[in-house]
Parts: C-alpha cells; structure tokens; sequence
C-alpha cells in the first residue's frame, strides 16, 4: 500500500520523498489527495497509519526510527 501511495505522488516529488520521513510523505500524500478529490488515495493514507500505529503498540515498529523496520522491509519486498 505504501508503494501506491508513493507512485501516486507527482513525480517531481520522487527526490524529495527520499529525504523525508515516513511521517511527512504521508502528510505530503494526504494533502495531494485533498487537493485532487482523490478519496482513494486518502483512505489509503489513513489505512497506512493505522496499520503503522497497530505496529507501534505491540512494539514491531518504533516511531522514533523513522519506522526503520517497515522501511527495511519494504526494500526487501
């Protein structure tokens, strides 16, 4: 789901979005999704955080990495 988020994206937002958090692509995607009615899109932002929340609490992903065990597993994807 990540990834549709990212590949939904305008494509002048591909270097930056390696620079920032996972925190900011998603806020930077929620408003995208704002800005062009794309409901889709939005719920699947909401989706993602959730999910990234339920991780937190039973300690399989940590906030204050960056969500570095998602990241590493999404490389591996």
């Amino acid at each position: 789901m990540l990834f549709t988020i990212i590949k939904a994206l305008p494509v002048e937002n591909m270097e930056q979005l390696a620079k920032q958090s996972l925190d900011e692509t998603l806020m930077m995607a929620k408003k995208y999704a704002q800005q062009t009615s794309n409901k889709g899109l939005a719920e699947s932002v909401k989706r993602i955080n959730k999910n990234c929340a339920d991780l937190v609490k039973v300690g399989y992903l940590n906030e204050n990495d960056n969500y570095a065990q998602l990241r590493k597993d999404a490389v591996q994807v």
